[in-house]
Order: structure tokens, then sequence, then C-alpha cells
């Protein structure tokens, strides 16, 4: 048998762990005593054990108020702050003489929670309430800095130069402590936050002296921001010598590199730059990141400042070679490349020779991303981000560059940097043609702009300019135009002697002009002359002036303008456009042969201009417009051989083609071909050569040896538009002309039948399929059907397939194949009537031949003549035998 006693032994021992149990009877004083030594050697959740048992077994203990106070301080020492109010607020009426000391924690538990109305309410309780407390003047300076922590300044100032107040009653028996220091100090805090600077500067040095270690530091950095408030710059950087003499001795780093911050900074302002070199280099080491952050920049600005580019760079380099692990360097490669970046774009001299400027894109962008790859976490992300934003930007990589402006603007927040990295963005987008996107940035530019004056003064004209292009240019939206005219009002009015007004000025005159408002646009332009009448963009409305006089239809006067304009500025950059037009409006007034002339000039004396290609387009247009096919496809050829890179190359190419098939189809099915083969080739205009090169084929191949041959071909062609752009518009078609080829081939190779007959279906229930495409298929399916006739050795089965065969052809006939809004296609239902009816007679169902023949008359979709003659045919047919004699 187990030794049950010693189980029971054990079991009580473990059971008083806690603190006395019911085993172990305690008298009243060995209880508190034993309290008393947990909190004497600070274990406080044993103190706070042992006071809460004792304060529940002796609730009549004369030690009661006593326990309370020292439960709530061991309770306080565990942070338990909503713990010391509960425990003593309620028994605050029978603490009897240690009422203060409850007020004065109660009230430092509401202060260490933040909970700061009810600290001052309690504070200022005691200290008015309790004259003779030992508490009054923490009380004083407590309820004062309860409310410094609302930043109630006027409260702070009036509670502590009360002359009759609690904090200068207490204030007397104890001047000269750091405790009445303390209230001073508040008072210069609140003093200086309501500007009141002399006198905060009176009271810091009326506690002189009275102040060691983290106060007197406190007291210096505030004198020292009071003095530089008054611009009294001699004094601070006085003072902040102290600051730092005193910061020196302390044991935060943080304070040291704070008060060498403010020294630094005060010399430079001073102009002393070797004195605040050396005072910013003492945080270049051994203080926390930020501060190195902070001294790396000031230093290398203050030697650029002097113009000592290639010390800056050296330092740089040096700090990044020689210091492992330095906690700067996120900034000091984020700077070296914002130095390779700006001496790049010509912002800083790059000490070279007068050869050939060195590349510093490369290395910028190596310092940049070498920041966003090891320190993904840095506060520079953001700015990192932004100069990578502008190293793509003069790469002309706009993709890359509005990722990274984007990325720019996630990072950075409540700097100027924000507002350049949106327009970037903007200016990014607004080259991908993302007008909506860079409308949208341009926006938030103009309302984040306000924040900074200087900037808003610098950038907010282009900003306004840009919004306005970006509204008006914004694809699928109508930007009403009483709305663009009201912000170019805007914009005259702030800054009305700008150029960009001057060109939003014609921004705005030709929204109107796109929207065929032709008399607000002239409005708009002639305002523009008034205003700005010596303007770079004179030529320009004046342009734009003429080209409005073209709504007009007065050809005579239109002409005369631009030759009046040619003559008026014969330098300028937009003469080639004015030839343009001058030939443009030659032959819209009628007088082609001149314009001919005139396109011809413009190709030879602008080869190279944008608009060469469109001129030339139109001498080829002239030539085929006119039937000489020959001379234009001679012209198509020189503009997709001499302007590979215009929009209209390809265009031409098919137009060559096109321009060949009457004289040559093989020559046309070349030109197709080509297109087709050319992997730049747009996707639509891929398709129509498809389609064209498979029409070529077919109507080649009667006419050659190798007929199956070029069917197979242009089957072939209108199976890549099938297969390679499904939800292509032509698809319906090409399965048409697909079941046609198969058609066709079904002559030599029977089995054909089955794929042409799929094809028609395929092209039937596309759902690209117009009325004509249905058509077409329905009576395709019914010449299969009849092909298939022909084959068939059983009568029956012969005649079944003719009957399914009229089946489709009058679906055609009676409009079966339209859909809701369509009207019947003219050419497919004659033909599939005329079908419908020969079937008929085929079958020996004259009756229903008879009845659409006279269907068809009454319908007017033949002509009754040869409808009239069939009729008779039949009836003569169908007429019974005479009788026999």
């Amino acid at each position: 048998m187990k030794c049950w006693w010693l189980w029971l032994l054990l079991g009580g021992l473990l059971g008083c762990g806690g603190g006395p149990t019911a085993a172990f009877a305690v008298s009243e004083k060995q209880a508190f005593e034993s309290a008393s030594e947990a909190f004497r050697i600070e274990i406080w959740d044993r103190a706070e054990f042992e006071f809460a048992e004792f304060i529940k077994d002796f609730p009549e203990s004369e030690k009661l108020p006593q326990a309370l106070l020292l439960q709530a301080q061991a309770l306080y020492h565990q942070q338990k702050y909503a713990a010391v109010v509960a425990l003593l607020h309620p028994r605050f009426d029978a603490a009897g003489a240690a009422q203060d000391q409850f007020l004065y924690w109660i009230g430092s538990a509401q202060l260490a929670a933040k909970q700061y109305p009810q600290a001052a309410e309690t504070f200022g309780r005691l200290a008015r309430e309790f004259p003779a407390s030992p508490k009054r003047l923490e009380a004083a300076v407590n309820e004062a800095e309860a409310c410094a922590r609302q930043t109630n300044w006027s409260k702070v100032v009036a509670l502590l130069k009360q002359a009759d107040g609690p904090f200068r009653q207490a204030e007397v028996g104890a001047r000269g402590s750091e405790l009445a220091a303390r209230g001073f100090l508040l008072q210069a805090e609140a003093q200086f936050e309501l500007q009141l600077w002399p006198d905060a500067e009176v009271t810091l040095h009326k506690i002189d002296g009275a102040l060691r270690g983290g106060l007197e530091w406190r007291r210096l950095e505030l004198l020292c921001r009071t003095l530089m408030a008054r611009e009294n710059w001699t004094a601070a950087v006085a003072e902040s010598g102290k600051l730092v003499a005193v910061a020196e001795g302390l044991p935060r780093r943080e304070q040291l590199a704070r008060s060498l911050a403010m020294h630094a900074s005060l010399l430079e302002r001073l102009h002393r730059t070797d004195e605040a070199i050396a005072a910013w280099e003492r945080n270049l080491t051994n203080t926390p990141a930020v501060w190195q952050r902070q001294a790396l920049r000031q230093i290398v600005g203050l030697e650029l400042a002097e113009h000592k580019i290639g010390a800056a760079t050296r330092r740089l380099e040096t700090y990044l070679a020689q210091t492992t692990n330095a906690p700067a360097a996120d900034v000091a490669w984020l700077t070296l490349g914002e130095l390779y970046l700006k001496q790049q774009v010509g912002r800083l001299p790059d000490g070279g020779t007068n050869e050939v400027q060195v590349d510093r894109l490369g290395p910028a962008t190596n310092c940049f991303q070498k920041v966003l790859r090891d320190f993904p976490q840095t506060e520079y992300a953001g700015r990192a981000h932004l100069d990578m934003g502008w190293v793509y930007w003069l790469q002309s990589n706009y993709v890359a560059s509005a990722a990274a402006f984007a990325a720019a603007a996630e990072g950075l927040s409540g700097s100027a940097d924000l507002v350049i990295a949106r327009f970037k963005w903007g200016d990014a987008l607004y080259q991908l043609r993302d007008f909506a996107g860079a409308q949208t940035n341009y926006a938030a530019v103009l309302a984040l702009l306000p924040k900074w004056p200087a900037l808003d003064a610098a950038l907010r004209p282009l900003a306004s300019y840009q919004a306005l292009r970006a509204s008006l240019a914004t694809p699928g939206t109508t930007v009403p135009l009483a709305t663009a005219e009201a912000a170019l009002r805007v914009m005259l009015d702030a800054s009305p002697t700008n150029e960009l007004s001057a060109q939003s000025v014609l921004l705005v005159t030709q929204a109107y002009l796109d929207a065929h408002e032709t008399a607000e646009a002239q409005r708009i332009c002639e305002e523009f002359v008034r205003r700005f009448p010596q303007s770079e963009l004179r030529p320009e409305a004046d342009l734009l002036l003429a080209r409005m006089r073209e709504a007009a239809g007065d050809w005579s006067a239109v002409l005369q303008d631009y030759q009046q304009w040619l003559e008026q500025f014969p330098t300028n950059r937009l003469r080639p456009q004015v030839e343009f037009q001058l030939a443009l409006a030659t032959a819209r007034s009628g007088a082609e042969t001149n314009a001919l002339a005139l396109f011809t000039n413009f190709v030879a004396q602008f080869p190279g201009h944008a608009l060469a290609p469109r001129a030339q387009w139109w001498v080829a247009d002239y030539y085929f417009r006119r039937g000489e096919y020959t001379e234009a496809e001679i012209q198509y050829k020189q503009l997709y051989q001499n302007w590979k890179n215009s929009a209209l190359t390809y265009e031409a190419h098919m137009m060559a083609g096109r321009a060949a098939l009457p004289r040559s189809l093989p020559d046309a099915l070349e030109h197709f071909s080509n297109i087709m083969g050319d992997t730049n080739c747009p996707r639509p205009l891929r398709v129509e050569a498809l389609f064209a090169y498979g029409g070529v084929a077919m109507r080649m191949a009667p006419s050659v040896t190798n007929k199956f041959e070029r069917l197979e071909q242009a089957r072939q062609a209108f199976q890549a538009i099938i297969t390679e752009y499904p939800t292509n518009a032509l698809v319906a078609q090409a399965w048409g002309e697909v079941a046609n080829c198969s058609l066709q081939l079904a002559v030599a190779e029977p089995a054909n039948y089955v794929t042409a007959s799929n094809a028609y279906h395929q092209a039937l229930t596309s759902p690209s399929a117009n009325v004509a495409t249905r058509s077409q298929a329905l009576n395709g399916l019914a010449t299969v059907l009849e092909k298939q006739a022909a084959l068939q050795t059983d009568g029956t089965e012969a005649t079944n397939l003719l009957r399914q065969a009229r089946n489709f052809d009058l679906d055609v006939y009676w409009d079966k194949p339209l859909v809701a809004g369509e009207a019947p296609d003219p050419y497919w239902k004659k033909r599939a009537g005329m079908e419908a009816a020969r079937l008929s007679e085929q079958l020996g169902d004259w009756p229903a031949a008879l009845s659409l023949y006279r269907d068809m008359a009454r319908l007017n979709i033949w002509p009754v003549d040869q409808l009239e003659k069939k009729i008779a045919n039949l009836n003569q047919q169908t007429a019974a035998p005479p009788p026999e004699n």
C-alpha cells in the first residue's frame, strides 16, 4: 500500500505555491510583511496576489489603505492600469488620510493609460483639495502634463502661471528642484507651441542649471528650437553645441544623433559648411540608421552645392565599399544613382572631357535596382521606383515607365515626390494612349498641388494643359465642350500670358472642330489671335481658321487662305501640312488634275514627312478610281516599298493586289500571298488577304491545268481564316467558300460532298453569318444534295434527295434564314426561287413550278417576259393531249 499521507503532504505543499492556504494559517502581521517583502524585491505579480489575499482575509485591518495602495502600485508596475483604477476608486471614501495617495495612483494609472482628460481631472482634484499633500507639486505638474498630451496648450500655461494656483504655491517650497523645473519646462513647451517664443525663452533660462541628464537635454533642445523660431541663429548654434555636449553623456544614441543633426543644420544656415560636414560625419557611425541616412544625404547635398561632384560621388562609393552592412546603404545607393541620373540629363556636370558623354543610365539603373532588390522594406523604395520611372522615360520605354511611376505613387505619400510620380505616371499613360488613365493622374496632381505652393506655381499650368489634352483625347467618352472651355477659362485667368494657355486655346478650338461645331471653333480661334497675336502658335491658329472655312465649301476662299499662309510663313514647320491641305482642298474643289500635280510634288518635296504616305495614297487612289489599274498598282507599290513603317503600308499592298486583278490574276495572287506571309501584318488585313487569295485562286482554277491544286490552295486559305481567327467577322463567309471549293473538288473526289455539306452547315450556323451568307449556305446545301442525287442508282433515293434540295431553296425563298431586323437578300431570294422552280420541274411537280414562277412575277423579282415564257412552256408541256377521232 502506498503512503497516502506522503501524497497528501506533497499535495498540500504544491497547493501553497501561489500564497498561503488553509493548511498554513498566518497572522495579519505575517501576511502584510510577506506581501511587503515581495513588493520590496519587486516581484510584482506575487506582491499583487499576496496583498489581494491580505485585503480579503483582513478587511478590518488598519493597514487596509496601505495594502490597497501597495497592491495598486504592484498592478501599476505590471501595466494593469485599468485594474489600478478599479481597485482604488470604489474605496476612495474609506481611504482616510491616504485619499491624496489614492488620487495620485489613480491619476498615474489614467495618465499611463493615455486617458488624459480623466488624468487631468484626478490630478487637478489632488492639487486643489489636498494642499498639504506631499504629492501636490507633482500632481500639479502631472495635471499640466495631461493637458499637454491633449495639446491644450493654453490650459497648460494657465495652470502653471497662475500665481495662486497649486503649481506656483507648491513650487515655492521646492524651488530649484527637478520637479519644479519639470513644470517650468512644460510651461515653456506650451509657450513655444502657442508661438509665445520670447516668453518660452525666458522660462527656459529661468531653470538653467536646475535640470540634469535627459531633462536638461529637453530644455536645451527646446531652447534651440525657440531661438530658431526667433531666427536668432547665432545663439541657436551656440546652444546646440551645449545640447551635443549634454547628449554625449546620455545613454541613448538617438539623443546624440538628434543633437548633432540640429547642430549641423544650424551650422549650414550660417554657411559654416566645413563645420556642418564635420558634425554630420559624426552621425555616419554608431547612430541609428535614420540619422545615418539623413547625414549622408546632407553631406552630399553640401558638396554638390559647392560643385564638388567628384567628392560627393567618391564619398558615396567609399561609404558603400568600406562600411560593411552599412545602415544607410539604401540611401547611399539611391543618392549615388541619382547623381548618375542627374549627370546623364545634364543637371550636374559629369566632370569629364569634351568627348562623347559617358552613358550613366546603366550605373544609375544598377543603383536603383539594388535598392529595390536588397532593401525591399526601405522607406526609400518609393523614391527608387520614381527614379527608375525617369530612367525608363529617358529610354522611351513607356510601359515600364508607367509601371515604375505607379509603384512610386503607391510608395510615396505626404511628399512633393508623390505629385511628380502621379504627373509622370499620367505622362507615360498618355504616351501609351491610355488617355482616361492619364486624365485620372493629372486630376490627382491638380488636387494635390495646393499643399506645395512652390511646386504649384511651377507645375499647375503644365498639369492643367495635360489634363485638358487627356480629357479631349479620351476615346469612348464625350467631354462636354462647355466644360472643356470652362477649364480653359480657369487656365487663362490663372496664367493669361503662359504659352501653355495659348496651346490650350488651340486644343479647345480643335475639339470644337472635331465635334463639327465650326462656329464655336472659329470663335475660340479668333480669340486666340486677339490674345496671342505674336505667339509662336499663330501659324497654327491661322491654319485652323483656314481649315474651318473648308466646312463652308467656299473652295476659292479656302485655296486663297492656304496660298496666303504659305506666303506669310514660308519657313514655318507646318509648311508641309499646309501644302498637303492645299492639295486636298484642290481635290475637293473638283480640280483633281491640279490636285494630282500638287500631291505628286508633295511626295517629291517632303518624302520624309508623316503625310507623304497619305499623299502617295491619294495619287494611287486617283488612278484606281479612274480605272487606270496598271498605274494604280505602280503607285501603291511605291507606297509600300518606300514607306515600310507607314500605317498605310499593308493597305497599299492590298490595293496593289486589287489593282492587279483586272490585268493579271497571278500578279494579284502574288501580292496577296506576300501579305499573308508577313508576320507583322495586322490581323484584320491578313484575314482580308487570305480571303482575297482564296477568291483569286478559285477564279484561276477553271483556266489552269492544275485546277484542283488551285482549288485546294484556295480552300486552305479560307480554312486558315477559320482556324487562326475564329472570332473574325469573315469566318462565316470563309466556311461558305471552303464549302464552294469542296463542292468543285468533289468532281474528282466525291467524298468532298460530305466536306462541302459540313462546311455549308458551319456557315449557316456561324454567329458572324449575315442573311446573304446563310442564304448562300442553304443554296449550297441544295446543290450538294442535287449532285448526290445524280450519283444515285436508286430512283426513289434520288427523288428524296431532290425534294430535300428543293426544301433548302424554298427556305431561302420564303425568308426562313432571316432573324429579327433583317431583310431578305434580293440576289439569293430570286436565285433560290428559280432553283426551287427548276427542281420542281425536274421532279415533275408542274403545279409547284407554275406557282413559283407566278409568285416571282407577282413579287417582280425576275423579268416578267422571262417568267411568262417559262409559264407558257410549262402550260404547253402539261396540256392534255387532243381527243382521238
